[in-house]
């Protein structure tokens, strides 16, 4: 089994669709406020993208820019969030170190220490079958929160896009 296939939260992408959500006016122009005390999240993003929540094995929420005929998400986050995944409380690396094999070492992985939502975050850029791409993970006391971000074009502006927009996350208690 890789390593991405045993650290990595499962990112199962033909779950029940719920629906899509209702929001609120962000203070950016243009720009919306999705917030869900379940998965305790707030986070603003651009107008022309779609959000989802996803109901099932695995309960998630996507935010997707389609392309111009709305065939194809070309930037996708997905946010999950895994409840008593770490019920001792570790802070963010030291539950990811506890989740990896013996052989592996964490510095052998491209991990960076970053701050999401004013908490201590672990960003994990790795390539699978359908090209590169950026996890995050949070620790929530004894849940973990992960954020996948795929850009499909490889563009450097929805990079850039999509720093802006995790940079407005706020988890909620």
């Amino acid at each position: 089994m890789r390593i991405w296939q045993r650290v990595s939260l499962l990112v199962i992408f033909f779950t029940p669709f719920l629906g899509i959500a209702k929001d609120g006016e962000s203070t950016k122009e243009n720009w919306k406020i999705y917030e869900d005390k379940e998965f305790r999240l707030r986070i603003q993003y651009p107008g022309n993208f779609q959000i989802r929540r996803w109901e099932g094995e695995l309960q998630s929420v996507t935010l997707d820019l389609w392309d111009d005929r709305g065939e194809k998400s070309i930037l996708g986050i997905q946010y999950v969030i895994q409840p008593g995944i770490n019920p001792d409380g570790l802070n963010i690396r030291e539950w990811f170190r506890s989740k990896l094999p013996g052989s592996i070492e964490m510095s052998s992985l491209q991990l960076t220490d970053i701050q999401l939502g004013g908490r201590g975050a672990l960003r994990w850029d790795h390539e699978d079958a359908f090209g590169p791409y950026s996890k995050y993970f949070v620790a929530l006391g004894a849940d973990v929160a992960s954020i996948n971000v795929r850009n499909r074009q490889r563009s450097p502006a929805l990079d850039a896009l999509a720093t802006e927009i995790l940079s407005t996350i706020e988890f909620l208690e």
